[in-house]
């Protein structure tokens, strides 16, 4: 679940509101039944540094590896920032910004796109499954697919990277994007000639 979270209020219980919320956001427990994630990337307050702020956003964003853990640790958030807000007695609007729910590749595809990335030769290594401890929104989709009858498959094409995810210093090779390119032509042309 990405979120923001905006409070409203002319006084210094707004920031300290916001502040409880950030704090108690990282306490969340941790679930037995997945793995999950949870991280403030904006707090930001008032406009000087001498001047109570009007108003104070928060965005923050949880994570889980199945859908109940993260329905849980949706739960977990909402709880917290409403008790941080009804505990300095502000004002809260809260808007989800997007989330990502727990979908398998269909094995099938799985096993298509293995064999046709290694006839390309281009791959050192190919690997079925991996489990890279990380969610998309683009399970939705996946999910709609295969509801309407439909094969969905998940694809990462690995290549160096200059720091890990969510930090300011990520970046990556692009060369991979012509990997990438090559193995989706290459998928579509093996479907379309059977």
């Amino acid at each position: 679940m990405c979120a923001c979270w905006c409070c409203s209020a002319a006084r210094a219980q707004c920031i300290a509101s916001c502040g409880n919320a950030a704090l108690n956001l990282h306490a969340i427990s941790r679930h037995s039944k997945g793995d999950t994630r949870v991280n403030v990337g904006v707090l930001n307050a008032g406009t000087g540094r001498n001047v109570v702020p009007a108003n104070a956003v928060l965005k923050f964003e949880t994570r889980a590896n199945n859908t109940a853990v993260s329905q849980y640790m949706h739960e977990e958030a909402t709880r917290i920032i409403k008790a941080s807000a009804e505990m300095y007695d502000v004002n809260v609007t809260f808007s989800i910004m997007g989330q990502g729910i727990n979908c398998e590749s269909d094995a099938v595809l799985v096993e298509r796109v293995k064999y046709v990335a290694t006839t390309t030769g281009i791959f050192n290594d190919i690997l079925p499954t991996v489990n890279f401890g990380g969610g998309e929104n683009c399970t939705f989709l996946m999910k709609r697919v295969q509801e309407c009858g439909g094969q969905a498959n998940y694809i990462i094409i690995g290549t160096e990277l200059a720091d890990g995810h969510h930090n300011s210093r990520f970046d990556f090779n692009e060369d991979a994007m012509l990997l990438g390119v090559i193995l989706l032509s290459n998928i579509v042309e093996d479907i379309l000639g059977h």
